[in-house]
């Protein structure tokens, strides 16, 4: 009667039924494994001398969204020699999402005056199913993604994209992006969103959209000498 009673992003809480027969006090050994690794834990030294319910145990230090095979054995011993029960059932639990480490390498390509195309590698730890990607952007350069989040505008796409071409943008301007990753925890619906990604900074094209300003002449003779001063949308 393995099985789990709890379960978070790092741990597994399981409980079983002590044999029908202990043939003397008993310990016992708890076996889980994930892919061709198995490691052993030994639960106290805490002997159990009649049948029933076994007090839980927790595996902790495991990775979320992860599937262990556990199983258990329980020991005794006669004189210096250890005898060891057959195992238990062996039962497949998984531990649940959590928040996936930053999406990787964000970079911009063929800047247009009112789009530009962004392309990006997934976490290298996803920890669950990417639901969604948030694509920051805030007009300005050197826009810190921690204490300026408020002048950020998120542009949501799905999970299974690594590429997408941001539109309507405002011409001869200047933008800093970056992107998060959102996993959704199924215990309880709960967002749970990644560190932001690398930082990068672009220009739209286009021309000037003001003419030049202040133009001012003085003709002579045999000459004319004209000043102006810049437009005042200039990128460049």
């Amino acid at each position: 009667n393995l099985r789990v009673i709890k379960r978070t992003s790092a741990s597994l809480t399981v409980d079983w039924q002590a044999p029908v027969s202990l043939n003397g006090p008993i310990s016992y050994v708890v076996n889980y494994q994930v892919g061709s690794c198995i490691i052993v834990r030994f639960p106290g030294d805490n002997q159990q001398k009649t049948p029933g319910a076994v007090p839980p145990y927790t595996l902790s230090g495991l990775q979320p969204f992860t599937s262990y095979t556990v199983w258990v054995q329980a020991v005794n011993k006669e004189g210096s020699t250890t005898l060891t029960s057959a195992s238990s059932n062996r039962e497949k639990f998984k531990t649940i999402t959590d928040a996936p480490s930053q999406p990787q390498q964000l970079r911009h390509m063929n800047t247009q005056s009112t789009s530009v195309c962004l392309q990006w590698r997934p976490p290298l730890h996803l920890n669950g199913v990417i639901a969604k990607y948030n694509i920051m952007l805030a007009k300005g350069r050197s826009v810190n993604p921690h204490s300026n989040k408020s002048l950020a505008v998120p542009i949501t796409v799905e999970g299974n994209l690594i590429n997408t071409t941001m539109t309507n943008l405002t011409e001869l301007t200047w933008y800093s992006v970056w992107i998060v990753a959102v996993n959704v925890r199924e215990t309880d619906g709960e967002q749970l969103t990644s560190p932001p990604s690398n930082v990068k900074e672009f220009g739209t094209t286009g021309g000037p959209r003001t003419t030049p300003r202040t133009v001012r002449s003085n003709v002579s003779d045999v000459s004319a000498v004209i000043k102006w001063e810049s437009p005042l949308n200039v990128l460049g």
